[in-house]
């Protein structure tokens, strides 16, 4: 842990975390407090294809984009950074400390503990989420969390693009509505087609289906088989998905970016857990704030079976997900919509 003489001495920051879209949104909290709270220039560093997360945050006065490595080295030593606050703390952002040759401050990703609970299912995690640990680090600079949560900013002209797509497709755009994630970066997050097929078909809710271009079939296979399902998986850029949530009811979403874009939002959520887990420190967040949520999973001898996701089921069943209760997954719907 670097020393500081004085913490008025900080000028310019630079917050690092390369990727992906949930990750990238458990870090607004931090960004939020240490540019409030310090008064200093803020600086982000993070990968091209997830810069649009951080689109519209207020609180960063610079975004710096990696295409690649070295480019993004060139870039940054354009700036006389006081500190690093590395959140994603690999290889890749050990090396643009190294290149700098600033101060770093990082987190402990306790990767022993959580390899040990995946790898032989004695958990010793605390039970203390993600961002907890980030303020932990951030103590040497008195900066303390703030108790609001995440940021993700949902700009006038996204909730126009999303509301004017709405109108096209769905055929009653005024009618109240519960936002479903199907997508996820890794196979064994998602919700799987079969159980989507059936919590719609024991649910009378109107449901509007949310994802990207890779779940449009799927999307479009759900709406065309339930009267009360419109897919705009694939027809929506990010921040018109999160327009999409915002106006929702209550979201169900599995262990996804967007189930943290919608804690971000304040949203009820029904949180379906896969191969991860909650204790793994990565579950909705609100803050201080009480919003009321459920989490549904099925309780097993092999979960987690990952920390972050796998592109199959390493037992071959996948009953993290097949073995979820519909039924009590609609209890808990009807409770949040009531």
């Amino acid at each position: 842990m670097p020393n500081f003489d004085s913490v008025s001495d900080l000028k310019r920051i630079l917050v690092i975390r390369l990727s992906s879209i949930g990750d990238i949104v458990v870090c607004t909290s931090v960004v939020r407090c240490l540019k409030l709270q310090l008064g200093i220039e803020l600086h982000f560093a993070v990968k091209q294809r997830f810069a649009d997360v951080l689109r519209d945050n207020i609180y960063i006065d610079k975004l710096h984009v990696m295409a690649d490595q070295s480019t993004l080295h060139q870039s940054l030593k354009q700036y006389d950074f006081d500190l690093i606050v590395d959140l994603h703390r690999n290889l890749r952002s050990w090396r643009i400390q190294r290149a700098l040759g600033v101060k770093r401050i990082t987190y402990n990703k306790l990767r022993w503990k959580k390899w040990w609970w995946v790898n032989t299912g004695n958990n010793h995690m605390p039970p203390v989420h993600l961002v907890d640990r980030y303020f932990d680090s951030l103590e040497p600079l008195g900066v303390v969390n703030d108790g609001a949560g995440h940021d993700f900013f949902v700009s006038d002209q996204d909730r126009h693009g999303f509301r004017q797509k709405r109108k096209e497709y769905d055929p009653s755009p005024t009618q109240k509505y519960v936002a479903l994630v199907l997508g996820a970066a890794h196979y064994t997050k998602r919700f799987p087609l079969e159980k989507c097929q059936e919590l719609l078909g024991v649910s009378q809710e109107k449901f509007l289906l949310v994802g990207g271009p890779a779940e449009k079939e799927l999307g479009e296979q759900l709406a065309d088989s339930f009267p009360h399902v419109v897919s705009f998986a694939g027809r929506l850029s990010l921040h018109e998905s999160a327009a999409l949530i915002e106006d929702a009811q209550v979201v169900v979403t599995g262990d996804t970016g967007m189930m943290h874009i919608s804690a971000a939002l304040r949203k009820r959520i029904v949180m379906l857990w896969g191969s991860t887990h909650r204790d793994l420190g990565m579950y909705p967040y609100y803050g201080a704030e009480v919003v009321k949520h459920h989490h549904s999973r099925v309780d097993l001898g092999c979960n987690p079976c990952t920390k972050i996701g796998n592109a199959s089921c390493p037992k071959g069943h996948f009953k993290c997900m097949m073995d979820q209760d519909v039924f009590e997954i609609k209890r808990q719907l009807q409770e949040l919509v009531a």
